[in-house]
């Protein structure tokens, strides 16, 4: 058994790129990802680079928890994180595997600012805490990369800030960025 290990942080746009150079060749029995800053909204794409590069692990918006995955025949993990669909080929890593994490996309409902603060209300569960880093865009006054000063519910976030002292907006768009993920591949051997 042989295990791989890729670390590394999402730039400030929430996409991350981690790339194995093993030259390792086997199937796939395990794959772990450990989100390790707090709850991830992540769109997952595991990739094995070959002849023929093939999608081995789709995940989209992987919510609040972290991701064990044991393929039980030759398959692909589909949006929904639970169901299966069949592929031809065996499942391989030749030469390098790449990773990619996307932060999702949240609307946002209102961003207002005040003297000391701005108050982020989104359309759906943001999943940050405090400390994550967050890009806001599509707005008039409030776009820029931030740090979440508090988590005030599921819905609701703040951003200690001095320079937006802005009237409230209801549009934009915020993508979480700057989080920490550990994947750990289990080879087994190529027979």
């Amino acid at each position: 058994m042989k295990i791989i290990e890729l670390t590394g942080t999402a730039d400030t746009s929430g996409a991350l790129t981690l790339t194995a150079d093993s030259m390792e060749i086997g199937h796939i029995e395990k794959i772990v990802m450990d989100y390790q800053t707090g709850d991830a909204i992540a769109d997952l794409v595991i990739t094995e680079e070959g002849i023929v590069s093939q999608p081995v692990l789709t995940v989209t918006n992987l919510g609040v928890v972290d991701l064990t995955w044991m393929p039980r025949a030759l398959c692909n993990k589909v949006a929904d994180a639970s169901a299966f669909t069949d592929v031809i080929e065996k499942i391989f890593v030749t030469g390098k595997m790449k990773a990619v994490v996307s932060g999702s996309t949240v609307t946002i409902g209102t961003i207002d600012g005040d003297t000391t603060t701005i108050t982020v209300d989104t359309s759906a569960a943001h999943n940050l805490v405090a400390g994550d880093t967050v890009t806001i865009a599509g707005t008039t006054n409030y776009n820029g990369t931030y740090t979440v000063a508090t988590k005030t519910d599921a819905d609701t976030f703040t951003i200690t800030d001095a320079d937006h002292n802005e009237e409230s907006e209801s549009e934009g768009t915020m993508v979480q960025a700057g989080c920490t993920y550990r994947f750990l591949v289990y080879l087994s051997d190529w027979n």
